[in-house]
């Protein structure tokens, strides 16, 4: 009854050929059983109760320890301590489930251990946080808690209000402070480079520049342009030669229209 049917599945498509063959000798051992259990002669009923005696628990057997006298005494007065259950199975050898049923027995030590536990549990995880701190004094919250996720999280769900007083204990990280950007010199450092490289295109060709060209000499140009509020004077000249270069193609073939229609 333990086994899932789908083995049952596999291990009779395994044993027989088919279905059909399955159950025909299913049938012929629910036969065999019945034939059986048919002829084997009925017990007496002297037979019966010595069988039902051998089976019944003998006086030796271990039962579950009643928990009574000075036993219960002692371990409702360690349970209200918050002593933990394993640990009180292991010195009175006794097991959880016996626990158990004296705490829902008694409610009043049953409150008073899960506060005890709740205490105890509170009291370390808020000692492991102040050793990470003092081991760590350098660091700063964020930090910290990278460290061991787990004990802020917890501290966090059940303590939040000590946690948040601890932080205000901590040392600040240090502002960097930032440095305006001279926009200007910016400016003009790439005005420089791109006069360069508008030089070095019009010594080579004289074809028109191309801003392909320039964005291929001066790869930062694409970026820089990105932030329209910025860089005005190399937008300037960039807007100037590219203007020459387009005035200069179309002259360019005004003058050789020209040299057509007189031919």
């Amino acid at each position: 009854r333990s086994i899932h049917p789908l083995k049952h599945l596999l291990l009779i498509d395994w044993l027989f050929d088919d279905l059909r063959s399955f159950l025909k000798a299913y049938d012929a051992e629910v036969a065999r059983l019945v034939q059986r259990v048919a002829s084997t002669p009925s017990r007496k009923p002297d037979e019966q109760v010595s069988l039902s005696n051998a089976a019944a628990p003998t006086k030796n057997t271990p039962r579950p320890k009643r928990l009574k006298g000075q036993l219960k005494e002692v371990l409702l007065s360690k349970l209200g301590k918050g002593i933990p259950k394993q640990k009180l199975c292991k010195e009175l050898e006794i097991s959880v489930s016996a626990i158990n049923r004296l705490l829902r027995a008694n409610p009043v030590t049953n409150a008073l251990a899960i506060e005890a536990r709740n205490s105890r549990e509170l009291a370390e995880h808020r000692a492991q946080w102040q050793y990470l701190h003092n081991l760590h004094p350098e660091l700063g919250v964020q930090a910290l808690r990278n460290t061991i996720p787990s004990i802020y999280a917890w501290l966090y769900r059940n303590d939040k209000a000590w946690l948040m007083a601890k932080e205000q204990t901590f040392v600040k990280p240090a502002k960097v402070e930032k440095h305006p950007i001279d926009w200007e010199a910016r400016d003009s450092r790439l005005l420089s480079m791109i006069r360069t490289a508008y030089e070095a295109i019009t010594g080579l060709q004289r074809g028109p520049v191309t801003t392909t060209e320039l964005y291929a000499r001066v790869p930062m140009l694409s970026s820089c342009l990105e932030n329209r509020n910025r860089y005005p004077a190399s937008r300037a000249f960039l807007s100037t030669v590219l203007r020459r270069s387009k005035s200069k193609v179309l002259h360019d073939h005004v003058q050789c229209g020209k040299a057509s229609g007189f031919r």
